[in-house]
């Protein structure tokens, strides 16, 4: 059976999924979909030892799977997020969050965070330690907290079921927060948004990073010489930051402090558009690569070279193996087993519906 034709009986076989190589004749569809927001997977047949001399066709043969065939997801400790009931729900230890904060079903990925809040359920007036940098309060409650000592400013909230947050810049010394009225489950940390609540009773608490690895066949499928991602995402963007939507040691995917689109394999030049992306919008981002070149497209933009790029290693979705991450929530990954054309990388570099 041909990859078309078990890709007809496949959620994979519908339009969305089929794309024209560059240089091709016919369509083929994806090598590996991992569509969370609908909860359902599909990955090739082969097997990984297989993958990397494979024809394009023989990899679009899919079968129907589960997360964990495409993903190895682990986290040191537990993690909260938001159900499909808008209320804070824990999760345990390596078990990924499908949080629905933007009112549907994505994967929530983030870097480590600390809580420096004590008693944070049910907050009141205490004073921080801190030093000088950015920092972010949040909460839920229809209650206020001023602050005063190294910084000034307060927040107002607006119901139990909504957060709100205030981010500003503390001088080094004493945080005060004068609490009044109801403030509950809330958050102080570094950096200029506010991440997933992290529950703390007498001390400061930590959340650490989730790592979302693509296993071997996923991963190899990335490792061929051509192929074609796609990852759509909503990334709240931090001022400053790099943010690595896909990598392995370097750049699959990533956004740079200047919002820009870019990838580096560490060995060939750097690869960005010209122009950053806008903050606070759901994005799809492609990428596609074989002997003549590349090719990144997302948000109307595109760019392009002559380099081939060549990973190695293990292969992450929402960071890299360095200690850099792209918080955020993650709709959906795609990969192509080919090179698809320009023009279809552009039109499926789309956010996700």
């Amino acid at each position: 059976m041909t990859g078309n034709l078990q890709a007809a009986q496949g959620f994979w076989g519908v339009p969305a999924y089929q794309a024209l190589p560059a240089g091709g004749s016919g369509v083929l569809g994806p090598g590996a979909v991992l569509d969370i927001g609908r909860d359902r997977y599909a990955l090739t047949r082969l097997a990984v030892a297989a993958i990397p001399a494979a024809a394009a066709s023989e990899l679009a043969a899919l079968s129907a799977c589960s997360f964990e065939k495409l993903i190895t997801f682990t986290r040191s400790a537990t993690a909260t997020y938001v159900g499909s009931d808008g209320l804070i729900h824990s999760a345990a230890a390596n078990a990924p969050r499908f949080d629905h904060t933007n009112g549907r079903r994505q994967l929530l990925l983030e870097g480590p965070a600390t809580n420096l809040l004590l008693n944070s359920a049910v907050l009141s007036t205490q004073s921080v330690a801190v030093p000088a940098a950015t920092y972010t309060l949040s909460f839920y409650g229809t209650g206020s907290v001023t602050l005063a000592g190294a910084s000034s400013g307060s927040l107002s909230g607006f119901g139990s079921t909504t957060r709100v947050s205030l981010t500003f810049v503390a001088t080094a010394g004493a945080l005060t927060m004068t609490v009044a009225g109801s403030v509950a489950n809330a958050q102080l940390e570094s950096g200029s948004r506010a991440s997933s609540y992290i529950p703390t009773t007498g001390s400061a608490a930590t959340r650490p990073a989730d790592s979302a690895r693509l296993t071997d066949a996923a991963a190899e499928l990335v490792r061929r010489d051509a192929v074609s991602i796609l990852v759509q995402a909503f990334q709240p963007f931090e001022t400053g930051s790099t943010r690595r939507w896909m990598g392995t040691s370097y750049t699959i995917l990533g956004l740079d402090t200047g919002k820009k689109p870019s990838q580096w394999d560490g060995a060939g030049p750097l690869l960005s558009v010209s122009s950053g992306v806008n903050d606070q919008v759901d994005l799809g981002f492609g990428v596609a690569w074989d002997g003549s070149g590349r090719r990144m497209s997302i948000a109307g933009a595109s760019a392009g070279d002559a380099h081939q790029p060549a990973f190695t290693g293990n292969v992450f979705l929402g960071r890299d193996n360095s200690g850099n991450f792209a918080p955020g929530w993650y709709d959906q990954l795609i990969i192509w087993p080919f090179r698809m054309t320009n023009a279809d990388l552009a039109a499926k570099a789309a956010a996700y519906t």
